[in-house]
């Protein structure tokens, strides 16, 4: 009996992490689809309050200066493609979310195509999953 109670409570588990893990997959899928739309408010509610969003140029944005810099199109994302994305959840709470992206960006005027790594950590606050850190490598 002890052997079919861990079985069950394994199955279960395996369950539950699975729709958490397909709820930040299209938690990041909509996060990029905000920021291809430039619409900063929506996108404000996805990103925790001391975010850091950490570039591959090593520029480090914080919420403010990342959201201002698409609202005033500084930043204008014009296509984001991820591929790869492997979610792993920790304690319920904190899942890490690795894969590679593509943006099409145009930067200060100039248009740009990057290819990364990318990192992104998210931390599970009353419910909601919120981007707390996101870093991204160059891929040669």
């Amino acid at each position: 009996m002890k052997n079919l109670t861990i079985l069950f409570f394994l199955l279960f588990s395996t369950a539950v992490f699975a729709n958490e893990r397909v709820k930040l997959l299209t938690l990041e899928r909509q996060r990029y689809n905000l920021m291809e739309a430039g619409d900063t408010l929506e996108l404000s509610y996805l990103i925790a309050p001391s975010v850091m969003y950490i570039h591959s140029n090593g520029m480090v944005d914080t919420k403010s200066s990342f959201l201002k810099s698409i609202a005033t199109k500084e930043l204008v994302h014009k296509k984001i493609t991820s591929s790869d994305d492997v979610v792993r959840i920790y304690k319920k709470n904190i899942a890490i979310v690795t894969g590679k992206s593509t943006y099409d960006i145009n930067w200060r005027g100039q248009d740009m195509v990057l290819n990364f790594f990318h990192t992104n950590v998210y931390y599970k606050v009353k419910g909601r999953w919120l981007l707390v850190n996101r870093q991204t490598s160059k891929i040669s």
